[in-house]
C-alpha cells in the first residue's frame, strides 16, 4: 500500500514513511524507544516503505543502483514506460524525502542533483 500511494502521490512519500500500525512491530519500536537520536542507515529507497513507520530526517538511504532503471532493464521496457516512469517517482521522491542519500555511482548523483529539491547527497570522488 505504501508503495503504491508514493507511486502515485508522491507528494505524500515523506508522510507515507512514517506511518506505522501500532503493535505490529514490538522490536522495532522498542529499537527506536531505546535510541530516539538514532541515524538508521537504509539501503534502497524501498526499504523505507517496508519499515513500519521511520522518520525521515533520521534516515540515510545508501543507494547503489537506480531501482527504477532495473526494473525497466529487466523488463525490457524504455525509461519513459508507464510502469518504469511510477517507480521513478517512487523512488526519488522517497530519496527526497529522506535526510541523505549516499550515491556510489557518480551518475547516479548526477541524476539525484537534477531530480531531486535539495542537495544532500554524498558520492565517492574518484582520485
Amino acid at each position: 500500500m505504501k508503495n503504491a500511494i508514493c507511486s502515485y502521490l508522491p507528494h505524500l512519500s515523506r508522510t507515507v514513511v512514517t506511518l506505522a500500525i501500532p503493535r505490529m512491530t514490538p522490536g522495532w519500536a522498542q529499537l527506536r524507544a531505546a535510541q530516539p537520536d538514532a541515524i538508521y542507515l537504509i539501503n534502497y529507497a524501498d526499504g523505507l516503505t517496508q519499515l513500519n513507520g521511520v522518520d525521515p530526517h533520521r534516515v540515510c538511504v545508501e543507494t547503489h543502483d537506480l531501482l527504477f532503471r532495473s526494473y525497466g532493464l529487466d523488463r525490457g521496457e524504455p525509461m519513459w514506460a508507464a510502469p518504469v516512469t511510477r517507480k521513478l517517482r517512487k523512488e526519488l521522491s522517497l530519496l527526497d524525502a529522506c535526510a541523505l542519500v549516499v550515491a556510489i555511482a557518480n551518475d547516479e548523483r548526477v541524476l539525484l542533483e537534477c531530480c531531486c529539491v535539495a542537495p544532500r547527497y554524498a558520492t565517492r570522488r574518484r582520485t
